[in-house]
């Protein structure tokens, strides 16, 4: 943004809606020239109703431009990799609260793929809060492992994917031998272990890109080649699978 001319101010809702109602608000007094969602509360009706340059990161919400990656295909490829290693009992991690963003279209594409292959799929909810929260994220999965000692593969975000680690050397499981891990983001916690977490990783850079250049023609009032844009996911190499 800086390279067009306009300065970034990063806003942080902490997950209340008023606050969230506070920047929209603010984008409407023209006290913005234009709004990228990252993460978002207020129901659909709010958004659609504002008539200023705003898009999505995540989010789908009708009339708004969106900008995601490929999650789709995501979930595939994390799917065929742990069917390449053997899996046959995997588990997939869903945030009850993510229905409504792209991203959860990873998961869904992974059940779909493990099951069209023989596999049975595992499903446990994991809200983000828990994801964030080191503590309750490692409880959690600790939790997860005793009550399914028979999964072979899992698939789980970045920091999920490290509390598994860590969980299942606590419980004497090998990892990739007993039980196979690939996360999803493929950011650099993937490095931050011991190992090299294997990922599906996706191109931050790219996604970056393609925000800016499409709020810029926003906010400049130019056409939109194309309203929906899937940055395209690639595999990471790791030593958990």
């Amino acid at each position: 943004l800086h390279k067009y001319g306009y300065n970034m101010m990063l806003c942080n809702t902490s997950g209340k809606k008023e606050i969230e109602r506070e920047y929209l608000d603010t984008l409407e007094r023209n006290l913005f020239d234009g709004m990228i969602i990252g993460a978002a509360f207020l129901p659909d009706a709010y958004y659609e109703k504002i008539q200023k340059p705003i898009l999505s990161l995540d989010r789908i919400i009708k009339g708004i431009p969106l900008v995601t990656s490929d999650h789709a295909a995501g979930g595939k490829i994390a799917a065929e990799k742990l069917i390449e290693k053997g899996c046959k009992r995997v588990l997939s991690l869903i945030d009850p609260n993510a229905k409504t963003v792209a991203s959860s279209s990873s998961g869904k594409d992974f059940i779909k793929t493990m099951e069209e292959n023989g596999a049975s799929v595992v499903r446990e909810e994991f809200e983000w809060t828990d994801v964030i929260h080191y503590p309750r994220s490692i409880q959690r999965t600790r939790e997860i492992l005793r009550n399914h000692p028979d999964i072979d593969g899992i698939m789980a975000n970045d920091l999920c994917a490290s509390s598994f680690i860590k969980a299942a050397a606590e419980q004497g499981l090998r990892v990739p031998e007993d039980i196979k891990i690939i996360a999803y983001d493929g950011t650099y916690i993937t490095d931050f272990n011991y190992r090299t977490i294997a990922s599906v990783k996706q191109d931050v850079a790219l996604i970056a890109k393609e925000v800016v250049q499409m709020l810029i023609k926003l906010i400049n009032k130019q056409p939109l080649e194309k309203t929906e844009v899937y940055v395209p996911v690639c595999y990471k190499e790791g030593d958990t699978i």
